[in-house]
């Protein structure tokens, strides 16, 4: 039975940053909207170059077993593709809980913030050489995931 106070209702949006991609999730995390995250960093992950990826958690309210398996299947993905970067902001109180728990703390990069993140994913593509791109080729994400 669902508790009174937590909603499955999960907002997901996408936001270009040219160099970077940001996924933001505002709810509960859970068996009925972890699907819905998956895909959104799914159409984020196809979308980013390299990928560069920020997973914004700061909105996430509730996190269920279903949704660290999302988060889980991300690590996953990241360590079989071994290329790209998601890097996590806004991951405290239950939520941080689970991920120490299950040990997926340790599989993430994690930033205090978004705009944290982004100085650090574009100063290392700067240390690299690599410029950072205005705008993406490719196809954007699918127009039935919000899009910012």
């Amino acid at each position: 039975m669902e508790d009174a106070g937590q909603s499955s209702t999960l907002q997901v949006s996408i936001s270009d940053h040219g160099y970077y991609t940001t996924v933001s999730a505002r709810g509960a995390l859970d068996r009925v909207s972890a699907p819905v995250f998956t895909a959104h960093v799914d159409a984020a992950w196809e979308w980013s170059e390299g990928p560069r990826l920020v997973l914004d958690l700061s909105g996430v309210t509730f996190c269920d077993f279903d949704g660290v398996a999302a988060l889980a299947s991300i690590a996953r993905r990241l360590r079989d593709h071994d290329r790209g970067r998601v890097i996590l902001t806004g991951v405290d109180g239950q939520l941080q809980r689970m991920l120490r728990r299950t040990g997926l703390i340790t599989r993430f990069e994690r930033r205090d913030s978004v705009e944290q993140a982004g100085e650090d994913l574009l100063d290392r593509s700067r240390s690299r050489g690599q410029m950072a791109m205005p705008g993406r080729s490719g196809t954007p994400p699918p127009s039935g995931l919000d899009r910012s």
